[in-house]
C-alpha cells in the first residue's frame, strides 16, 4: 500500500492538463459501408494492459458519460437514477454532437429500449437510407441498465428481456469477470438487416449499482468506491470522480487514477485500486504512480485483492488525507 503526501506538488493544475488530454469522440459516424466497427476493432489502450481494449462504441459511451458528469458524485447529495439518466439523455441531445455534417446524433438515439422504441428505430432507419452519405451506414443507439451480459446477449433491468447481439459484447477489458462485474450501463447499436432491426454491437460498462451510474472497471473498483463513498458522505465539500480518459503531462507521459477525491475544488486525492499481484501489472502500476503522484496532493493505493489485510490501514490513511484538507 502506498500513501504519498505531496511536498513539492507540480503547479500545473489537473484541469489545465486535461484541457489538452481528452480524446473524446468528435464525430459519431460508427459504421462505414463495410461495417468497420466490431469488437475486434479495438482502438484505445486500456491503462492496465498493453492490449487494445476499448472499442469505438466504448469511446462513444465514455464521451457521453464524461459530458453528462454522472462519473462525478457528491456523496452528501447523490442524484437519483432518474436525474442521472436525464443527464445522460441531455449529453446525447447536445446539438454539437454530429454523426456527420447536418446529421445530429440526438435523432439517432433512444433512451428507453422497448418494443415501441425499436419500432421507431426501424422507421427512422428506413427513412435514413437516402439521408446518410453513401459511405456511411445509418444506425440508432440505445442505452440500458442491464443485469446480465454474455458473449452475445444482455438482459435489461427494466423489462428482464434478453436481447441478442450480432458481434461479441465488449467490456472495459478482456479479463473482466462478466458475472461478478454486473450490473452494467450498456450502449448498443442497431442497424437494418433485410429490413429488420439487428443489434449489431454493444459495449457494457460496469456501474456501482442499478441505482447509480457511477462507472467502475471491475468489481474490485466497485468495492473500493463504496468504501470511499461511505467515508466521504459526511462532508459537504467533497466529490468523487471516476476519470474515463488518460491525462497527459506536458512531456507526454500518461496517467489515469482509478478515482479522484476532490476536496473544496482545490485539493485532489488520487486513489489507485490494485486488482492483481501479477509482477508485470504491479510494475506498470508503479510506473503510473511515479507520474501521477506529482499531480495530486495525496496518492493512495490499495491492494483490493488483499482487502481484509489492508482495510484498516487504508481507512486510516484516507481519513488522515481528508482531514488534512477539509
Amino acid at each position: 500500500m502506498d500513501c504519498i503526501f505531496a511536498k513539492n506538488r507540480i503547479t500545473i493544475s489537473l484541469k489545465k492538463l486535461r484541457e489538452h488530454s481528452y480524446k473524446k469522440v468528435k464525430r459519431y459516424d460508427l459504421y462505414k459501408q463495410d461495417f468497420s466497427l466490431s469488437t475486434n476493432n479495438r482502438i484505445i489502450s486500456n491503462k492496465n494492459t498493453t492490449d487494445k481494449s476499448l472499442t469505438r462504441l466504448g469511446q462513444v459511451l465514455y464521451t457521453i458519460i464524461d459530458d453528462s458528469k454522472v462519473n462525478i458524485v457528491k456523496p452528501d447529495n447523490q442524484l437519483s437514477i432518474l436525474e442521472q439518466l436525464t443527464n445522460i439523455t441531455a449529453a446525447f441531445q447536445d446539438p454539437n454532437k454530429l454523426i456527420t455534417k447536418d446529421i445530429p446524433l440526438a435523432k439517432y438515439y433512444r433512451y428507453v429500449l422497448k418494443e415501441e422504441t425499436l419500432a421507431q428505430a426501424k422507421e427512422i432507419l428506413q427513412k435514413s437510407q437516402n439521408r446518410f452519405p453513401h459511405h456511411l451506414c445509418p444506425f440508432v443507439l440505445f442505452t440500458a441498465v442491464v443485469t446480465e451480459i454474455a458473449d452475445n446477449y444482455f438482459i435489461t433491468k427494466k423489462s428482464g428481456k434478453k436481447y441478442f447481439v450480432d458481434n461479441i459484447i465488449s467490456t472495459t477489458s478482456g479479463w473482466i469477470n462478466k458475472k461478478a462485474s454486473a450490473p452494467y450501463f450498456l450502449l448498443t447499436s442497431t442497424i437494418l438487416n433485410n429490413d429488420e432491426i439487428l443489434f449489431k454491437d454493444a459495449f457494457a460498462l460496469p456501474i456501482v449499482s442499478t441505482a447509480s451510474l457511477m462507472p467502475v472497471e471491475s468489481n474490485y473498483e466497485r468495492i473500493i468506491y463504496k468504501i470511499l463513498y461511505n467515508q466521504c458522505k459526511q462532508y459537504a465539500d467533497i466529490e468523487i470522480e471516476k476519470p474515463l480518459f488518460d491525462i497527459f503531462t506536458e512531456d507526454k507521459q500518461r496517467f489515469r487514477p482509478d478515482f479522484i477525491i476532490h476536496i473544496k475544488n482545490k485539493y485532489q486525492i488520487f486513489i489507485e485500486v490494485l486488482g492483481s499481484n501479477n509482477s508485470d501489472y504491479l510494475i506498470h502500476k508503479q510506473n503510473i504512480r511515479k507520474v501521477a503522484h506529482k499531480h495530486c496532493d495525496t496518492y493512495l493505493s490499495i491492494k483490493a485483492f488483499e482487502l481484509n489485510r489492508e482495510y484498516n490501514q487504508f481507512i486510516y490513511n484516507l481519513r488522515q488525507a481528508i482531514n488534512r484538507y477539509i
